[in-house]
């Protein structure tokens, strides 16, 4: 199964080569990406290209991890690295929408005529920003966790009878602390199935923390960072990663691991571990990740390895484990790999 048409005729095959010079800037942005931002961030490579792969797709990252194990860094290297505006917003159990979103005010001003008039006008919050880092984002209260997924989801913000549009691009990377439970708010499940990843930042190993500990400051470092020489041009490169091959029975596969997670007759293994399993936006964000993984790696089309790579962070917050999976020690990601069908 093939997502690339017109192969055999005159257009098809300049629109060919017009799709594989983009497909070999993706790579090259993304080869450029990795290295400049590695000199900073020790470890976590394999993290940092699917914050690449995320972005090139305009989805969003929920990252977990403990605290000191670089997400903040990363983050901020990233958008560093790429020359995007970045802001970072921390949640505490007070933060309201108006100190994310930004609120109306009243302002006094002449109009043509001399006279003053009150209009209202617009004072934009943190969200209105390229990338945001929304850092412990379940330790705020639920109306303002739905303020944020209406920019995710749509890329707008509300305010009074008036609809403002985010800046192009806006991707959300937002961390949560997977051990404290005092103070935080569960993540609603139509927010959490919003992110297109789920990254989990681990300790390094024994090499790479010695060489975090020799780094010299790292904010310094951050500042000297030239960014890359590419600018993406991402209306057409996600285009083009459409159109990456996806052989038939890697399709197949992918399909069929998606829909091995939810219970029922197709599953028994969902049918035993799985309250629920992951909808249908899983498969199509499955397969966009798969195709830019493709890309990125320099593949010329998906294949199983590929997708194994990205079926774990597409799928381990859009399933939710029962009672016999918690009895038996079963991971989420244990439960996944009996999923995959490859």
């Amino acid at each position: 199964m093939s997502f690339r048409s017109g192969k055999n005729s005159k257009a098809g095959r300049a629109d060919d080569y017009g799709t594989q010079r983009v497909l070999h800037e993706i790579r090259e942005f993304a080869g450029q990406s990795l290295e400049k931002t590695k000199s900073i961030v020790i470890g976590q490579q394999e993290n940092l290209s699917l914050i690449t792969n995320a972005f090139l797709n305009g989805g969003h990252i929920l990252i977990s991890g403990l605290p000191g194990l670089g997400k903040t860094l990363a983050i901020r290297t990233v958008a560093r690295v790429w020359d995007y505006e970045f802001r970072r917003i921390q949640f505490t159990p007070d933060t309201m929408p108006s100190d994310i979103l930004g609120s109306e005010i009243l302002q006094e001003k002449p109009d043509k005529s001399g006279r003053k008039e009150f209009v209202f006008s617009l004072k934009k919050g943190p969200v209105f920003t390229n990338i945001l880092l929304a850092d412990e984002i379940n330790r705020t209260p639920p109306k303002t966790q739905s303020a944020m997924l209406q920019a995710m989801e749509e890329k707008t913000v509300s305010l009074g009878n008036e609809t403002h549009r985010l800046p192009e691009p806006f991707f959300v990377l937002a961390t949560r602390n997977p051990i404290e439970l005092e103070g935080t708010y569960p993540l609603p499940e139509a927010q959490v199935d919003r992110f297109f990843f789920y990254l989990d930042f681990g300790y390094p190993t024994e090499n790479e923390e010695i060489s975090i500990a020799l780094l010299d400051h790292p904010d310094r470092l951050i500042e000297n960072i030239e960014p890359v020489t590419i600018r993406p041009d991402l209306e057409n490169w996600r285009k083009a990663l459409r159109s990456v091959p996806v052989p038939e029975n890697v399709f197949l596969s992918l399909v069929r691991s998606v829909r091995n997670t939810r219970p029922g007759k197709e599953s028994p293994i969902a049918s035993r571990y799985a309250r629920y399993g992951a909808g249908t936006r899983a498969t199509q964000m499955l397969l966009h990740a798969a195709q830019a993984e493709a890309a990125i790696s320099g593949e010329p089309v998906v294949h199983e390895k590929i997708l194994e790579k990205v079926f774990f962070p597409v799928l381990r917050h859009r399933i939710s484990l029962n009672y016999a999976a918690a009895a038996d020690g079963i991971t989420v990601d244990e439960f996944l790999s009996q999923c995959l069908d490859i």
